[in-house]
């Protein structure tokens, strides 16, 4: 037992980087994927695994090594046109993403009240989370972020109860298939966008940096790369899920759906009141603990960028672009969401977008992470350099035949 409680208290910023990869956004492109590709893309879910964990753990090496956040990392080393392209492009993913998880996190709330508008409940809850954001201490908002990661095993229970063919999704899991027309390659690219996502490269770097300026610890790559393995791995196991339970239920009946909320509504004549139920619920706390992440990476990364204060350790006085910045993300996000826009074409879009700017963000990594100037004896052994290359490759090569196909 003691033991199980040491493995727990070693989870941090790669178990929420993992869970918060499953924001609402998130939900809606699995869910969208299970319900238009059916299971033949659930091999995805186990394919980019080991890559996450590459990715990520190479982004908590730098975190732990330099004690700077990703992008602090790049203004010191490489050219400034880098650094601008690569925070303008996040910052402009970013905020069609938060509009999204704000309106994913009101529709959970509308489908369990279902006689409120939708919009009533967006302004509240975005300013419930900027209050906690503003005023709160970095334990408090590490601590919540943890508990809010438990919301995720909602759809390990929603893909049970939605009675999938286990032999056939075990063979789609571990043969990979691909189909060459714009529908597919667009969803992969999508999926692949979701799941490995700039703005979490910036986050974990950053959130590393923050547990050993406020919790005073000696860098333990080694702890950190069990955080990472952890969150990643539940991070994977929730994309298999959600894409089974629509794969399972909204494929076979030919059901159309364009988010999580209209995947949820869908799946009470098909799998029973429970399933809608736990999907709302898994999209409430799933907005919750994306929605500071979004808004905390587009903050780190506009003050690392400009070389200012920044961190949720420190008060708003002592870093005010830091929460300035975190503040307007949010009322921007608030504004796209009540705007009327599409943000669902925003979002698909903001998605491709990351799917396409992120190999170019993995080659820095990958430079910065073999440099000895900047990693000394923490530079790459071959499974970082293996799998960040492929996760490269992979990502350019699909964004490359989505436009062409």
């Amino acid at each position: 037992m003691k033991s199980i409680r040491r493995f727990f208290r070693k989870l941090g910023p790669g178990l929420v980087t993992g869970a918060a990869d499953n924001d609402p956004s998130g939900i809606s492109t699995y869910s969208v994927a299970g319900a238009t590709t059916g299971y033949s893309l659930l091999w995805l879910s186990v394919a980019t695994l080991p890559m996450t964990i590459a990715v990520q753990g190479m982004c908590a090496k730098v975190g732990l090594v330099t004690r700077l956040g990703l992008a602090a990392v790049i203004r010191r080393n490489y050219p400034r046109w880098v650094l601008y392209l690569a925070a303008a492009l996040l910052i402009i993913s970013n905020i069609p993403i938060i509009a999204a998880d704000l309106l994913g996190i009101a529709a959970g709330l509308n489908l369990l009240f279902p006689g409120v508008d939708i919009t009533l409940f967006i302004a509240p809850v975005a300013l419930l989370i900027l209050l906690v954001e503003l005023y709160e201490s970095y334990d408090t908002i590490e601590s919540a972020l943890k508990w809010l990661t438990l919301v995720f095993f909602a759809y390990i229970f929603a893909a049970i109860m939605a009675k999938p063919d286990w032999l056939f999704a075990l063979h789609n899991t571990l043969i990979p298939h691909l189909e060459w027309n714009a529908t597919f390659l667009t969803i992969a690219v999508a999926v692949l966008g979701t799941t490995i996502t700039p703005y979490l490269f910036f986050w974990q770097s950053a959130e590393e940096v923050e547990e050993l300026h406020t919790k005073h610890t000696k860098a333990s790559l080694k702890d950190a790369l069990i955080d990472v393995n952890a969150g990643m791995l539940y991070l994977h196991a929730i994309v298999f899920f959600i894409i089974l339970t629509t794969a399972a239920t909204l494929y076979s009946s030919g059901v159309e759906i364009r988010t999580a909320a209209d995947a949820a509504r869908a799946l009470e004549p098909l799998a029973g009141s429970a399933s809608t139920f736990l999907f709302a619920i898994g999209l409430i706390g799933a907005g919750a603990l994306a929605v500071p992440v979004l808004t905390g990476s587009t903050a780190f990364v506009l003050a690392e960028t400009f070389g200012w204060k920044d961190g949720f350790e420190k008060k708003v006085r002592k870093a005010p672009g830091f929460y300035l910045t975190l503040t307007a993300s949010m009322i921007l996000g608030v504004i796209i969401a009540l705007s009327g826009i599409d943000v669902i074409k925003a979002l698909v879009l903001s998605q491709v977008l990351a799917g396409v700017i992120a190999p170019i963000l993995l080659v820095i990594l990958l430079l910065i992470c073999n440099n000895r100037k900047i990693m000394g004896k923490h530079v790459n052994g071959w499974y970082f350099n293996l799998f960040g290359s492929i996760t490269v490759v992979l990502m350019a090569t699909i964004a490359i035949a989505a436009f062409v196909v």
